[in-house]
């Protein structure tokens, strides 16, 4: 069994407008999840630190910006 201290939650851009939240390794419970916009991955992903005490990397946070220079949110 894995120690809950070497999971993270990671933080993706999908490509197609979206963002992709997902626990490292995997769980088998559903805590991964798609998001329409960055803030709310962020959101997701800040809950399940705060929950579980997981490290959240932030692999977005470059595609965030470029879309909320864009005007999207």
């Amino acid at each position: 069994m894995t120690d809950q201290t070497e999971r993270q939650i990671l933080i993706s851009h999908t490509g197609d407008a979206a963002f992709r939240v997902q626990v490292h390794p995997p769980l088998y419970e559903g805590l991964d999840g798609t998001f329409p916009t960055h803030r709310e991955a962020r959101g997701w992903a800040s809950g399940l630190r705060m929950t579980r005490g997981w490290r959240i990397i932030d692999l977005a946070s470059d595609a965030a910006l470029s879309n909320m220079l864009k005007g999207d949110r």
